[in-house]
């Protein structure tokens, strides 16, 4: 059968007259099919319930003062709080920020008396760094706009930092031109004019780094997404030497004055920990224990290494003292997993946020000498799961699939996934929204796919390029395995990954149209031909490969979602996600046409939406109300689509 027409170039100028009057249509068309469903308010009380719950983040400690972005349960943003001995304050009220505006970083300078901060406007990648005075809780003049994804490090003296920067967009291009310009550079507060001290010809990210044990700055070359370079300069001259040139992963966790401490890859693809000199001697590696080496990993004051492995792992987290090799495994409770650490406010002391199947987030304070850790907060009460582990069609791998909620009879399963950029899925665990699922009288499936780290490094490379393939055959395997054991039915089964998990299921629903009941692919990439044009797209090459060398674009183009559709297929119901603000996936690139080619391959296009958040980016600073609006409506969908009834539900109290 012939393809639909794909070109719809038009819809790439999102902001065109005619692109914006086609969106308000797909918007309005959307949003009466969901109030005609009438669920929307059944659905909406659940998914409320569990987002307006107060949430914190993992603190940063500077002596004996802590700061942490906390939100509490009626609130829409999250504020940064100040923890002293003398009591606690907010330090900035996320009410002071335009209506759209959110928190994105936050570093203390290293004697705790300012704090470097960003902010992004409307969900986008592009953010502004200030400085705030902890003593008074006013800005100094110094404002740094257009930075993405702010990497600040303070220099000693606290009077300047360097930062990763990009040139500035071009007026009217700010959410599709390609960045430029990456670069390192030094601002001296009260200075107007800061300084490139730092640039790569392959970078497409750099990451700045210092710690207050040594006088060292670090610059992390990131090839992609994948960094690979690690460079080191005194304090003093700022002048650059390479450190560790490696072609596999590799990532700085921390420094004293003699080492700095690595996380490599190279030639151990379940992730070892170097410790590399400064003198140019050999690296040495650190035993921490049998494990998949996660990115979590933290050098506490005096030489303690707090170390989280990934969630496919035998344990969670260790403390090593680095002195002796003594090894303390944390007392963290079964199934959860480490998605943050910092250093405490005394020696051999951390901050560890975890995240579990069931609960959401958990906060403690780890005593890394004894390994007792303390519930500081969340600790709820687990939903009950069970992990099965589903073989996977090349008979090379074994699955970790999650599985939530009532299994006694087959129910209305959503099937969820990442498998892209070394990214732990399963550690990110169980969402509110997937609680509210579940409440609702749904099953939440979690899929640790190819593509992620859920096993090292081994099982990213596993699923990448031109083995791509392997992670869309991980998902139906996974959907095989739910219908085959009873969990669900293919008309009860849907879809839904996000980004890169977009793709994913963008892909899995044109392969395989007669497996699923709907799908909801969420700010997805779906040209695989010219993602590389726009914004940060050109950092996917590694993880994808090159639409501009023919080899590479002959096994892109083979699952391209947008090129493979069919036309007189049935596919599944779906809806697209899609942010308008979004520069790092542009919507009319990717979700825009893939909505209108999908509406014009598919035998019943009256079962393909397209959801458009206003004022919204990929994934940052979502106020909570647009997130309770947002998950609503996508579990509307997925409730209509799959046969949950009201009369079904649990409805748990939170």
């Amino acid at each position: 059968m012939a393809g639909p027409d794909i070109s719809c170039a038009w819809l790439e100028d999102q902001w065109s007259e005619s692109a914006r009057a086609w969106a308000q249509d797909q918007a309005a068309r959307t949003s009466a099919y969901l109030d005609s469903t009438g669920l929307r308010d059944w659905v909406e009380a659940a998914v409320t319930r569990r987002l307006r719950r107060a949430d914190v983040e993992v603190p940063i400690s500077r002596g004996k003062v802590s700061f942490q972005l906390r939100r509490a349960a009626d609130e829409e943003q999250y504020s940064l709080w100040v923890i002293s001995p003398d009591g606690e304050r907010i330090l900035i009220d996320a009410a002071e920020l335009p209506g759209d505006a959110a928190i994105t970083t936050v570093v203390p300078s290293p004697d705790g008396t300012l704090v470097a901060w960003a902010s992004a406007a409307a969900g986008s990648d592009w953010q502004e760094i200030r400085i705030r005075q902890v003593d008074t809780g006013t800005d100094l003049p110094d404002v740094i706009p257009f930075v993405k994804w702010p990497q600040v490090a303070w220099l000693p003296g606290g009077d300047s930092f360097v930062y990763f920067r990009v040139d500035p967009p071009i007026a009217g291009q700010e959410l599709l031109a390609a960045n430029t310009g990456q670069a390192i550079a030094v601002h001296i507060l009260g200075s107007t004019a800061d300084r490139i001290v730092f640039t790569h010809e392959i970078a497409q990210w750099l990451i700045a780094q210092t710690f207050p044990e040594t006088d060292q700055v670090f610059a992390t070359v990131v090839d992609g997404t994948t960094s690979i370079e690690l460079w080191v300069a005194p304090v003093d001259t700022l002048e650059f030497r390479p450190l560790l040139i490696s072609d596999e992963e590799l990532a700085l966790v921390g420094a004293d004055s003699s080492c700095a401490y690595v996380i490599s890859y190279a030639e151990q693809p379940d992730g070892q920990i170097l410790a590399v000199p400064y003198d140019g001697a050999k690296p040495r590696p650190v035993d921490v224990g049998p494990g998949y080496v996660d990115q979590f990993i933290t050098l506490g004051a005096d030489g303690y290494l707090a170390v989280g492995f990934s969630s496919c792992s035998p344990h969670a987290m260790v403390v090593v003292r680095l002195a002796d090799g003594t090894r303390t495994v944390a007392d963290l409770p079964d199934g959860h997993h480490v998605f943050a650490i910092s250093r405490g406010a005394t020696p051999g002391t951390f901050h560890v946020l975890t995240t579990t199947f069931g609960s959401g987030k958990t906060l403690f304070e780890l005593d890394g000498t004894t390994g007792v850790a303390t519930i500081v907060a969340g600790g709820a009460t687990e939903n009950p799961y069970r992990i099965d582990y589903v073989p996977s069609t090349d008979g090379e791998a074994r699955i970790p699939l999650v599985i939530v909620g009532d299994t006694s009879a087959p129910a209305p399963t959503l099937l969820t996934y990442y498998g892209g950029y070394s990214i732990d899925f399963l550690a990110e665990a169980f969402k509110d929204w997937h609680q509210a699922w579940v409440d609702l009288g749904g099953v939440i499936a979690v899929a640790g796919i190819r593509g992620g780290s859920e096993y090292g490094d081994a099982w990213h490379r596993a699923a990448i390029r031109e083995k791509k393939q392997r992670s869309f055959d991980d998902v139906v395997a996974c959907a095989q395995h739910l219908i085959a054991t009873g969990v669900t039915t293919t008309d009860q089964l849907g879809i839904s990954g996000a980004s890169n998990g977009g793709m994913v299921t963008c892909a899995v629903l044109i392969q395989h149209p007669e497996l699923l009941g709907a799908a909801v692919p969420e700010v997805p990439v779906t040209d695989m031909l010219r993602f590389h044009c726009y914004t940060v797209g050109a950092g996917w090459i590694r993880e994808f490969g090159d639409p501009d060398d023919p080899a590479d674009r002959e096994f892109l183009q083979a699952y391209s979602p947008l090129h493979n559709l069919r036309s007189g297929v049935r596919y599944p119901p779906t809806l697209v996600v899609a942010a308008d603000h979004d520069d790092r996936v542009p919507p009319g690139v990717h979700a825009y046409r893939f909505t209108a080619a999908l509406q014009e391959a598919t035998t019943e296009v009256s079962t393909v939406h397209l959801r458009i958040e206003p004022s919204a980016g990929h994934s940052i600073g979502r106020r909570t109300s647009v997130q309770i609006r947002e998950r609503s409506d996508i579990l509307v969908f997925l409730a209509d689509r799959l046969g949950l009834a009201a009369g079904d539900a649990h409805q748990k109290e939170s």
